[in-house]
């Protein structure tokens, strides 16, 4: 079996992985004003890329020898688009966050760390996505 600490970290990541999808898909019916159909089918399609995380870290734990996760990390809803996109901005910066702290563990395992490379790039595309659609202007910062 890999590490723990590894397996336990990609967990978390599954955990929060699942919890945008039910979060990005259940907001997106939510909103119900017209002019915003734009950001309804954004985070559908974000939902999705969401989707295509969780499998590649459920594959990837497996592998390692762990058992995935299957439960959600917290759950935030609201109809309001500016509450929703913070929402959603401030879960793409902590799935960042974590995805940083795996990526260095990684060392030694090519196929793992291209997948969590690959995550991290669209986890930023997503923040500065959201960010953009929330009026935020200039560069996201990232911890």
């Amino acid at each position: 079996m890999a590490d723990k600490k590894l397996i336990d970290l990609l967990n978390k990541a599954l955990s929060m992985e699942y919890q945008a999808i039910i979060q990005y898909s259940t907001q997106a019916e939510l909103i119900a004003a017209e002019d915003y159909e734009p950001v309804k089918a954004r985070l559908l399609e974000v939902a999705g890329d969401e989707e295509k995380h969780a499998k590649m870290l459920r594959e990837r734990i497996s592998m390692l020898g762990g058992t995935p996760e299957t439960v959600p990390a917290k759950v935030g809803l609201s109809d309001d688009i500016p509450a929703v996109l913070k929402m959603d901005v401030k879960a793409e910066m902590e799935a960042i966050a974590i995805y940083r702290q795996i990526l260095p563990m990684c060392a030694g395992n090519e196929i793992l760390h291209h997948a969590i490379r690959h995550i991290l790039k669209d986890e930023q595309e997503h923040t500065e996505e959201f960010s953009q659609l929330l009026g935020i202007k200039g560069e996201i910062k990232y911890q």
